[in-house]
């Protein structure tokens, strides 16, 4: 059996799952030898090291020291048989610290979350969830995949989010103001068994799920980060910041802020590559890839995000067919979507403060950015290439219908307003 290691800043007690207290000991010199892992060593900053990785380096140092390996809670990395109890065994035993999948294929069958619960109070420590990089390491939703209206934690019955991944930091009314701090996803593939990378003999054909179910979603969390994941063939969204209103509270109060998204491969889900809700603010979404999903390339509809450095394209034609080169694209969406769409909340608030800069945006199915409702926005830099093929809609919406290849859409009457539009580029 393995088992997981323990270190930390100082002495502290925490109390696991079950109720079992555990004495956390003093984090090794710098430069020690990190027992179980070959190479590993500690750093300056305390954090566990490997050659050309950081396995652990938290904000909450009190935290830090233990991170748990999910095959010592049983987890199967050979994908036959189901781990998502093993996994989320694992997750709520770290408490926030970080929770390793090494190399292998994982299959579960529920969300994997992790929730602010009334117990927990004030700023909780974020889920921390690492691979061993793509395709290293693979989380499979198998096809009986389902997420259960409601989960019960700690007595408290939780909303829970239709996703591979839910973390949340503001779950229910009882615990307004509350938030997760630091949360990390990272070296992922996130897919539907049978869709991944090299998929072993015997596995389910690749296809969507029935129900739209996203890749990640997240709310509630301050610092959180998405990153070097690769997410594809969700039937739902590839990352998700839901907008909340059945708890009672307001939705600011559900904010994930400062937080980024960088350097995932988003690609060929059923809804958009990431759908931004009101309640995600002041965030970074940076160096992606964002290719065709089916709903569009990014919909944002919150204030402070810094859109950057990230190509998109050929999203928002539904789960389209292409034909021999050169001809068209059949679409099986109406109405065809954006590559960036940015609009009013589900309240009617207007997105404020934003900032699109350096995109390379492709052959996105619509205008490839869709401003209905901005103030306050900064569009420069971004490299539009024009549409080189015809696109049109397939026999479920009869008859041909040329897209209209827009590189910038504006709102109508005081729908975006006060903008700043320089020095972008279109390929003719």
């Amino acid at each position: 059996m393995k088992h997981s290691l323990s270190f930390a800043l100082s002495i502290c007690f925490t109390t696991l799952a079950g109720g079992q207290t555990t004495q956390r000991p003093p984090i090794p010199a710098q430069g020690a030898a990190v027992p179980g892992i070959p190479g590993a060593t500690v750093d300056q900053s305390g954090n566990v090291a490997i050659p050309g990785r950081i396995m652990a380096g938290e904000a909450d140092a009190q935290r830090m020291g233990i991170f748990h390996d999910v095959l010592a809670f049983g987890a199967d990395p050979t994908g036959r048989s189901d781990s998502t109890r093993a996994i989320q065994s694992a997750i709520d035993a770290a408490d926030g610290s970080p929770v390793i999948l090494p190399a292998g294929k994982y299959v579960i069958s529920r969300p994997l979350y992790w929730y602010t619960v009334p117990g927990k109070n004030g700023w909780s420590p974020g889920l921390k969830l690492r691979g061993a990089g793509y395709p290293r390491t693979q989380l499979l939703l198998s096809p009986s995949f389902t997420a259960p209206p409601t989960i019960t934690v700690n007595g408290n019955e939780v909303t829970v989010s239709s996703a591979a991944i839910d973390i949340q930091g503001t779950v229910n009314a009882a615990n307004y103001g509350t938030f997760q701090s630091n949360a990390e996803i990272s070296d992922l593939e996130i897919t539907m068994q049978g869709c991944e990378v090299n998929p072993a003999a015997g596995e389910p054909r690749c296809a969507f799920l029935s129900k739209p179910v996203a890749g990640i979603a997240v709310e509630g969390c301050w610092k959180c980060s998405i990153h070097d994941n690769v997410i594809h063939y969700m039937s739902g969204d590839g990352v998700a910041f839901p907008t909340r209103l059945d708890i009672g509270v307001d939705g600011d109060w559900m904010q994930t802020a400062d937080g980024a998204v960088t350097r995932n491969h988003i690609v060929n889900n059923g809804g958009w590559g990431i759908n931004i809700g009101s309640s995600a603010t002041g965030m970074i979404f940076d160096q992606n890839l964002v290719s065709e999903n089916s709903l569009g390339g990014i919909r944002e509809t919150a204030w402070g995000w810094r859109i950057s450095d990230n190509s998109i394209a050929s999203n928002g034609c539904g789960q389209r067919t292409e034909g021999r080169p050169g001809s068209p694209v059949s679409c099986t969406t109406s109405p065809l979507g954006p590559g960036i769409y940015v609009d009013r909340d589900y309240l009617g608030g207007v997105p404020i403060l934003g900032t699109i800069e350096g995109n390379t945006l492709d052959s996105n199915a619509s205008a490839q950015i869709d401003l209905r409702a901005a103030v306050d926005w900064i569009i420069q830099h971004n490299y539009f290439v024009q549409h080189t093929t015809g696109y049109t809609y397939n026999n479920t919406f009869p008859g041909a219908q040329n897209v209209p290849k827009q590189s910038i859409r504006l709102g109508s009457g005081t729908g975006a307003t006060n903008l700043v539009i320089q020095s972008n580029q279109q390929r003719v």
